[in-house]
């Protein structure tokens, strides 16, 4: 999965230039503009982690359990969109994506599959934006309410962080206003693959997590992650 790039990038960066004030507000507005003009992916996240996998709990909305699912499996709950493509590289995916909206409300659902870590065949990250974007045109509309948008666990666009903390606890890491929640867990991998061989043994890795954006205190947009184990 992508995170797994993330960290190594961010460690990587942080040696070379340094994790300085000025490189986390780069890095915080290349991912606001990335989750405005094409619903993302955010390729920011947190050089440290929890162990194990991201609780269930806050990888189900509405029913659809971020797990090895398809974009058929996200049309049967979300309603049909059609499958379009941005990026390149590490951003490189394949997406559809829901508008929902009230009187009140605006809210914007993006189910993604990563085409370096999936080939676009499984969704590996759902994404939920607040307000307009710019690629309206691409999405479908799903009859979901925005006010019934949310994670399994209450998480829901508009909350406090406050609120939100209570769910999720201390993250692993912040940028700012963006907080990130990682989890790694590694297994045994397939015997004779010699690039994952660590201390004589075959070893792969899944990250999976949660980035959440707060601006003035209150949950802007939200990524969900959860992939296969990789080398």
């Amino acid at each position: 999965m992508k995170l797994i790039f993330i960290i190594l990038t961010l460690l990587i960066t942080s040696l070379a230039f340094g994790d300085t004030d000025k490189y986390k507000e780069l890095r915080l507005k290349q991912c606001d503009e990335e989750i405005k003009h094409v619903g993302g992916p955010c390729l920011d996240g947190a050089s440290r982690s929890y162990k194990g996998n991201l609780p269930e709990q806050h990888r189900n909305i509405n029913g659809f359990l971020l797990s090895g699912n398809s974009f058929k499996e996200a049309e049967q709950i979300f309603g049909e969109a059609p499958i379009w493509h941005s990026g390149d590289a590490a951003a490189s995916e394949y997406k559809v994506c829901y508008i929902s909206e009230s009187q009140k409300q605006k809210i914007v659902l993006v189910v993604a599959s990563n085409s370096e870590m999936t080939g676009g065949k499984m969704v590996d990250e759902l994404r939920l934006i607040q307000g307009d974007v710019d690629f309206l045109n691409q999405c479908g509309t799903t009859l979901i309410k925005p006010e019934n948008l949310r994670t399994k666990s209450g998480i829901y666009l508009g909350m406090p962080i406050k609120e939100f903390k209570k769910i999720m606890g201390e993250p692993s890491g912040i940028n700012d206003g963006l907080l990130f929640y990682v989890y790694c867990e590694r297994k045994p991998y397939k015997l004779g693959d010699t690039w994952c061989v660590e201390n004589g043994k075959s070893m792969a890795e899944r990250c999976s997590g949660i980035s959440a954006r707060f601006i003035n205190g209150m949950l802007q947009w939200l990524t969900i992650g959860f992939g296969d184990y990789v080398c």
